[in-house]
Formats: C-alpha cells, structure tokens, sequence
C-alpha cells in the first residue's frame, strides 16, 4: 500500500474518537468498516485490526495510537424493525494507547515527515481517525533518514505491505545481540543483516579507499561462511578474506591453509603474555617481565645454562623435581638452538640416569662404570662440561624465529628463577608447559608481519571450525584484544570502524568455564566486557549470535543495543531476555516462543516500539548453509517427492482441507 493525501484518504476513514483517558483512546468504528479487508487505490487492503496504526487528526496535528483492544457494544435503542438495520444493532469499539505523532521535518534537505514518539497533544472527542499507510507504519517503527542510508530487512509479519528498513547509522553504530533457539532462523538474520549492509557499501564510489580504516571481524565456530559453497555469503571476494587452518574446508579450491596476520610488534607486549599464559601473582608477572627484557645478543646461551647447572648440581636443590626441571629446560634449550640430534636425546637420557643424590653427604654424584664421580670434584665438573661441550659446540645451529626467541628468553629466566627460589619449580614448570602450548598455538594459527595488516580485505572471517578446546578459547581472544588495542591507537589519529561478529558466541562469552582455566577465562570476558562498556567510545562494536542467551555473561547481554529475537523456548533464556532487554513490551515477550522459522523481534535504541518482522530470504548461493536435513529425501522414504517437501506437504494439507469443503457443501445441497 503506497501512501497516500488529499480527498483519498476519506476511503481509510475508520472511525471517530468517542472517549480519551490519558494516553488510553477509545474510538467507535463506522458502521460500513467491519469488513477485514478493504479496497484502497485498486490494492485489497487489511482492515483495523489487533497492532494496527491508526492517524487521528486534530487540526494540523497528526497523532498516532496502537490498537490493543477491541470489543462490540450493543445498542440497547435497537429494535428488530423493518425500519433499522442489522448491522447497527453492535457498534465496534477500539481501545488504543496514543503513541505519538508525525510532524514535518525540516532538517533533510526536502520536506519529509517523521514520527515523534511520546505525546506532545490529545486528540478531542469527535476527531476522525484513518488507517495508517505502509509508509507511515513503517516511520512509526524506525527512525528515517536521507535515502540510501536505509536497508530493509524484512516485512512485518503481521503486514508484509509494511516494509521493515533499518537505519545503518544507528543499527551499525551500535551493539547487537542476535538470540534464538536452534534452526529458528538467527543465522539467516545475520546474513541477511550483513548482506545487505555490503551491498549498500559496494555502491559507494571508491569504495576500496573508503573502506581501508572499516574492518569488520567474523569469528565462525561452525565453519559455515567460510568455504567454497559459501563464497559469495554476506559480500563477494574482493571485499573478504578467509583465515583459518583445516584439511577439510576447502578455500578457492584449495585446503583452507591461511594464517591470522598479526603485528609482530604484539610479542614484546608484556601485558599480552600475562594474558595468554595466565600469570596470576605479582611473582609470575615479574617472571614474565624479566624474560621479555632479556638482550639475546649479548648473551652466551651455552655459557649461561653450563652455568646454572654446576649451580644446581652444588646440592642446593636436592630434589628430583628440580633435576627433573633442569633437564627439561636444557632439552628445551637445545631444542630451540639446534638441530634435530638423536644423539642428544641419548646423551641427555644418559647423564639423567646416571645422576644420583647421596643424602649421607648431600651431595650429587655420577654413577659410571668403572667409579662414582661425586661433586664437586674436577672430574665431575669436566663430566659435565663434556656433555655441553659436544652439543653446545655452538651458540645457534638454526635461525631463531621470534617464537623462538620469545621461547628461549622464557627457558633461561626459569634457571635464575628457580635457583634463587623467587618461584617455586613446580610453577615455573607449569607456566613453561603454558608456554609450549600457546607458541604451538601461535606458530600454527598466526603470521607475524611488520607490514601494515589493515591493508586486508574489509571483511576477514575467521574459520575455526577444527580447532581445539583450548584453540577456540585462546584465539578470538588473541585476535580481539589485538584489534581493539590497534583500534585505540588509530581511533586518535583518524575516524576507524572495528565490528567483531561472533556466531555462537556462547563458546567463547560463557559464564561456565568448562575444561579451561579460570584465569584465561575470566581475561576473555573482562576483554569483551570493556569492548560492551567503552568500545562506543572507540568505534569498536560487538554482534553476538547465540542459542543459548542465558550461557552469555549478563553484564554483556544486558549492555546491548539491539536485539533480534527469534523463538526462544527455554524458561532460562525468556528469563535472560526479560531481564536484559528493556525496550520489549509484554505483547512482545509473549509471542517470543511461538514465532516462526525465519521471524524475529526487533527491538533497540532505534526501533521505536518492538517489531515482529518476517526476515525476507536471501537468494541461493548468499544463504549460510544451515537448512535442516531432510530426512525423506535422505533415507528414499518419497523418491518421487519434490525437493522442497515441507512446502508440498503443506500444498497437500490445503487441498485435502479445500475438497473437504466441497464435500460438505455438496453433502449440505444434497439434503436440502
């Protein structure tokens, strides 16, 4: 339905205000208005009904009201006479709630009219009301804005003459959570969303140059944007790149086989090791200071681990798990320095074995075959300098990589610490075991660039769908807090957008901590906490997808600027949402678990009153690819059957109901 002024309107007269209780407005409905339909400029309309729009005019003023009731009154004055008619014998009351009114906008550079929420005026008994166009229905929900600044989503459920467009200003600008139970369609809305926002920036003119200081950031847990069926989802390749390590997503035809860029300067930031090796104590953070400080180059590497042990050799720790300690670091010494050398492994088994303690005269000794060798006699000493001295003959066999660097200064600061006793060896092993793990981590999943890492493409997905308990843990983290505290810095010296989308965002967002430890954990949520918090400040925004809003940490769900609800059937979740979600109003929480695959609650900072809205589908080749299996097709139960079945078995319900009609009606004829 277009809109429409002047004499034509007189056709969407509904009825006349007949009482006025506050913001509460009763209006008495013409007697030739009852049908549920009408016909307005050659389109059949939907008559007044339940969350209809209605225009009462009160002079120049335009004000808005809602129906939310409606009842028929009988008039006591009618009798059944051939001189009165039938139908006024009921007169049809609508109950409305005054919502606001359109005015003239003078700010655009043309006149256009925009809905103003809250009453400004009442209307007056008498005033007459109009059934609202598809074009003010849709003012009244969503800001308006100069043209082609607006994507349209979706239509409203209960009118799909009423188009649902959304501001990009204030929608992208902001942080949204997208909620529903499991094939209710939240992936569909955030393709959708997301789709339409690329195409609106593919128009601007230069828009590669335009778009260097925007990044948006897709975590995909479920692998389902990022891979050959799914190439042209949410925008075309020139505008996204696909990161991620899997032999069995394939990218451009190829095993997906691309490393995370990131900024190698991130290596010698303190506080980012503290982070990602959980390092609780004031004790544990000086470690880690003290390693990172360490001048390799001026540094014999050899010289210095013969050293500390002859110091561990003295007695002084004269425990097996400190020997135990030290041999483990010259191993992992002489595995980040040299060669692979199966003569090494032997050599190191051997002098383990043959070291034993003597506790009558705390002291070490070596056990050969011909004699003990006890400390700290000469020949000791030169048993031991002989093993260094056949394989530490150099410094470095192999060129160091940063990751090895980083690992070698962590190695030698755990002697000096152990020795002196500033940490205790069970944890230094604990934070070396850390170590090893999370370079492993960073050696696969990351490339360490000094080159400029924003000239990427706009959109970089982040494929983890075969990574690990702990990877899926450790990496949105990794790539988020280098992101944010880039965006900081870029957020001074010139405007930048930073949009971080995470699908299945209870993996990560969790207040459960599962099998991970509490420290890396609490440091992820406290991360995106301030992103939720102060990341408006810094043009940095979150979009979250989940089906499980109750699993979301409450200090992020609650600080969220839009929400998309789609059914949610879980007492817990209805709970989360009514408790985070301060635009919903009772209506629409009562309909959040009987919406329908593909509908969803709008609500937010720029809706103005909640939305159920039926999300237009995406054409084939830009959908995710998470339709439900059809079982039928699947196990040859219809071979015959069409490829859609839920719609053909829908089609066979209907025919079969519309000859059941017939039959009654025929059978209605037949005995009269």
């Amino acid at each position: 339905m277009t809109s429409y002024t002047g004499k034509e309107i007189s056709s969407l007269r509904i009825g006349t205000v007949t009482a006025v209780r506050g913001r509460r407005i009763e209006i008495t409905v013409d007697v030739d208005k009852n049908d549920s339909s009408l016909i307005f400029q050659g389109e059949i309309i939907s008559n007044v009904s339940i969350g209809s729009f209605l225009v009462v005019r009160r002079g120049y003023a335009h004000l808005v009201v809602q129906v939310e009731e409606e009842e028929l009154v009988e008039n006591n004055a009618w009798e059944n006479s051939a001189y009165q008619r039938d139908v006024d014998r009921n007169t049809r009351i609508l109950k409305t709630i005054l919502l606001g009114e359109f005015e003239t906008d003078t700010s655009v550079s043309r006149f256009q009219t925009r809905f103003i929420s809250g009453p400004q005026t009442s209307p007056l008994i008498g005033n007459i009301a109009y059934l609202a166009s598809s074009e003010q229905a849709s003012k009244i929900y969503v800001s308006t804005s100069e043209p082609g600044t607006q994507i349209t989503i979706g239509r409203l459920a209960s009118d799909s003459s009423i188009p649902i467009s959304l501001d990009i200003n204030s929608i992208f600008a902001s942080h949204i959570g997208i909620f529903g139970n499991t094939g209710s369609g939240k992936s569909h809305s955030l393709c959708q969303l997301y789709t339409q926002l690329f195409e609106s920036l593919n128009k601007i003119p230069n828009a590669t140059q335009r778009l260097s200081s925007t990044r948006f950031i897709l975590f995909d847990f479920t692998g389902e944007y990022s891979t050959d069926s799914t190439d042209s989802i949410l925008c075309d390749d020139e505008f996204k790149s696909v990161y991620g390590i899997s032999k069995n997503a394939r990218w451009r035809g190829q095993p997906l086989n691309s490393p995370i860029p990131l900024n190698i300067e991130i290596l010698d930031d303190t506080d980012f090791w503290v982070d990602i090796l959980e390092a609780d104590s004031s004790t544990q953070r000086h470690f880690v200071r003290k390693a990172l400080s360490i001048p390799l180059d001026s540094i014999d590497i050899e010289m210095m681990t013969r050293d500390f042990a002859h110091l561990y050799f003295k007695g002084r720790f004269n425990n097996e798990v400190n020997v135990n300690f030290l041999f483990s670091i010259i191993h992992n010494i002489h595995e980040t320095t040299h060669d692979e050398n199966d003569t090494f492994r032997e050599d190191l088994h051997e002098l383990k074995a043959s070291l034993k303690f003597d506790s009558d005269s705390q002291c070490y000794y070596i056990r050969t075959e011909r004699k003990d060798i006890y400390h700290p006699t000469h020949a000791f000493k030169k048993y031991i300098d002989d093993f260094f001295d056949r394989h530490f003959s150099q410094t470095s066999t192999t060129e160091l990589t940063a990751l090895d660097t980083i690992r070698l200064k962590f190695n030698l600061t755990s002697l000096g610490f152990a020795y002196i006793e500033l940490m205790k060896v069970a944890d230094l092993s604990s934070i070396l075991a850390r170590l090893d793990a999370r370079i492993h981590t960073l050696f696969t999943w990351f490339k360490f660039t000094s080159e400029d890492i924003h000239d990427q493409h706009t959109l970089s997905i982040i494929n983890l769908k075969d990574t690990y308990f702990d990877e899926r843990q450790l990496i949105p983290l990794i790539i988020t807090r280098a992101a944010y505290n880039e965006q900081k810095k870029l957020s001074k010296s010139q405007q930048s957008h930073l949009n971080i989308i995470i699908d299945e965002a209870h993996n990560i967002l969790s207040l459960k901590k599962g099998f991970e430890n509490n420290s890396l954990h609490d440091t992820r949520l406290k991360v995106f906490e301030e992103i939720i918090l102060e990341g408006r400040k810094l043009n940095t925004f979150l979009t979250i997808i989940s089906q499980r809003p109750a699993d979301i940490d409450p200090s992020i769900a609650s600080q969220l600027h839009h929400y998309f609800l789609h059914r949610l059937g879980s007492l817990d979740d209805l709970e989360c949402v009514k408790n985070s979600v301060l635009f919903l109003n009772r209506n629409s929480f009562e309909a959040i678990p009987s919406l329908s695959c593909g509908t969803c609650i709008i609500s937010g900072t720029s809706v103005r009153i909640p939305a159920i809205v039926k999300i237009d589908e995406l054409p084939e080749g830009r959908r995710p690819g998470t339709a439900t299996i059809d079982l039928v097709k699947l196990w040859g139960l219809a071979p015959d059957s069409p490829e859609d079945s839920v719609t053909s078995a829908a089609n066979s319900a209907d025919i079969q109901d519309s000859q059941a009609d017939i039959q009654d009606s025929h059978s209605t004829a037949d005995d009269s």
